[in-house]
């Protein structure tokens, strides 16, 4: 007999395309593996922005299901909602042959359940149980690119989220939907609150939620509100100072948007808060291209801050070629400060021949 392991409150967003198969055959093979090369690689970024990178993913070949514990993931996944919704035919139309019209709009929806978590053959984890299955039963109902959740989910994040409500039984009957499963409640996920957003725990994912969906101006009063917060909190006393400086950290490392995390940054720096080689190296390595980056560390030095191996393994990362890259390096060892796997892995990488990467590979060694 197995020891059945306790279920544990799981919520599953279910993404699907509307009749891919149809427009997959009309691709030619070329076009449908690039397609497919494109439809996984532009979802990831978007999974490292609201927090969901470590979080369950399936690829179901023409859509995801993403499975996120306990309550507290019902926001990310939220989020994660929203940003596909609003941007999976642009960015998918920057990477990939057919125009926008000829990309299938997405079906979403999230429920939740009690699941069993499972480990499955080739040790990969899965969660087996009812969340998936209502997910996916409700995005059968669902209009082009319409998010719908159950009241379930609704209940967890109203006071951040607007809603607005859903005629499921009609959907149902008038769709292909069997009747006699149990009866659900669903409602339209609209938009973000971004007044209730302020108030939320961890406001990095709400700001890149904005800036991914197009809504600058809110992510840009958000992260005055978070800054504010932080400044207040490091001129209560020293050690509420500490925990301010790293929050900062934190929370750079988590936006997304350099512009955003740039504009948070000052508004804490101006207000007194001291910047320490973490910030830096976080800003250096969200920089958009080499002289923005150049342009921090430079800040840096002005400010007596000394770097460390992270700031360098990332300027070497940013170097615009293997000439700059091991410049980089040689100034890392000016300072004496030891390169790790990073670094080493980076010049291997932009190494101009074989016998190049395989020197840095035995100076590693």
């Amino acid at each position: 007999m197995y020891e059945v392991p306790p279920k544990e409150h799981v919520l599953c967003l279910t993404i699907d395309m509307f009749k891919s198969t149809e427009a997959g055959l009309e691709l030619t093979e070329e076009e449908f593996d690039g397609f497919n090369y494109a439809l996984v690689r532009q979802f990831s970024p978007h999974l490292e922005a609201v927090g969901l990178e470590s979080a369950t993913v399936k690829f179901t070949g023409d859509g995801w299901l993403v499975f996120g514990v306990g309550p507290r993931s019902a926001s990310r996944l939220c989020c994660l909602a929203l940003i596909m919704s609003r941007r999976f035919r642009d960015d998918m139309t920057q990477t990939t042959t057919p125009p926008i019209d000829e990309i299938p709009p997405l079906r979403l929806s999230i429920s939740s359940g009690y699941d069993l978590r499972v480990t499955l053959p080739d040790g990969r984890a899965d969660w087996v149980g009812d969340s998936a299955r209502r997910a996916v039963r409700i995005s059968q109902v669902c209009d082009p690119n319409e998010i719908l959740v159950d009241e379930s989910v609704r209940s967890l994040v109203h006071r951040n989220f607007n809603f607005s409500g859903v005629n499921l039984p009609q959907r149902v009957a008038e769709g292909n939907i069997k009747k006699d499963e149990e009866p659900l409640v669903a409602h339209r996920l609209d938009d973000l609150n971004v007044r209730a957003a302020t108030q939320a725990e961890a406001p990095e994912y709400y700001v890149n939620t904005l800036n991914l969906i197009g809504q600058r101006e809110d992510a840009a009063t958000l992260t005055e509100t978070v800054a504010t917060r932080l400044v207040a909190a490091a001129h209560a006393s020293d050690e509420d100072r500490a925990i301010s400086e790293r929050q900062l950290n934190g929370i750079m490392s988590r936006i997304t948007d350099h512009k955003t995390v740039r504009h948070l940054f000052q508004s804490v720096v101006d207000s007194g808060v001291t910047p320490d080689v973490h910030a830096y190296s976080i800003l250096i390595h969200k920089a958009p291209d080499y002289e923005a980056a150049l342009r921090w560390y430079e800040e840096m030095e002005g400010r007596a801050i000394a770097p460390n191996v992270v700031t360098f393994s990332t300027l070497v990362a940013k170097a615009p070629d293997y000439e700059a890259a091991l410049r980089w390096y040689e100034e890392m060892e000016g300072r004496a400060i030891a390169p790790n796997v990073v670094t080493f892995s980076t010049l291997v990488a932009k190494a101009p021949d074989y016998e190049a990467a395989l020197r840095w590979f035995e100076v590693m060694e």
